[in-house]
């Protein structure tokens, strides 16, 4: 397609985020379970705001960085957030996402983030895409390692202690195997 903020695999479809997903983005926000390894659940929906205002200027501003939603193809209905951003202090791309509850466990994560690094790579000719996870988050690891990012170092970014993750655009396009996580 055209519209560089549309991709669609076999089960999804990625469109770029939009004001009308306010009340879901803000309800994705205020679930401690999602929340738990990202940031504090954020219960004003002004503060919400802020942030759409600032990812709908993000989008604006950058044609192939960005916010995705997540939807189903069958119904469209959002199940999570992508996002290929610029890693706090650095230009290196930043592959992140969360995801709705109903979503979880059924490999949508992985068929999302497959598809985004794919973009990044042939769209973008990233040499590299990083990630950061919690290093609780044992299911956002495992979503990276299948994608073929590699397990790096410890780091700190966003405030937390994290595991950051990195992939090659050349060993992507070679198909190799990620090395897991020592």
């Amino acid at each position: 397609m055209d519209d560089p903020k549309i991709i669609i695999t076999e089960r999804l479809i990625l469109r770029s985020m939009k004001q009308s997903d306010l009340q879901w983005y803000h309800a994705l926000g205020t679930d401690e379970e999602i929340m738990k390894y990202i940031r504090p659940v954020n219960f004003d929906i002004s503060k919400s705001q802020q942030e759409m205002d600032k990812i709908l200027s993000f989008n604006k501003k950058h044609r192939f960085k960005g916010y995705w939603i997540a939807c189903g193809k069958e119904d469209m209905n959002p199940l999570g957030i992508l996002t290929l951003r610029f890693l706090q202090g650095s230009m290196a791309t930043e592959l992140g996402y969360r995801w709705s509850r109903q979503s979880w466990g059924r490999g949508y994560a992985t068929e999302a983030a497959n598809a985004m690094v794919e973009f990044g790579f042939s769209h973008q000719e990233l040499p590299r895409m990083v990630a950061v996870v919690h290093p609780e988050n044992l299911g956002s690891q495992k979503v990276l390692l299948k994608c073929g990012f590699n397990y790096k170092r410890k780091g700190f970014y966003y405030n937390h202690k994290v595991d950051f993750f990195e992939i090659q655009r050349e060993a992507f396009l070679k198909g190799l195997k990620a090395n897991p996580i020592d």
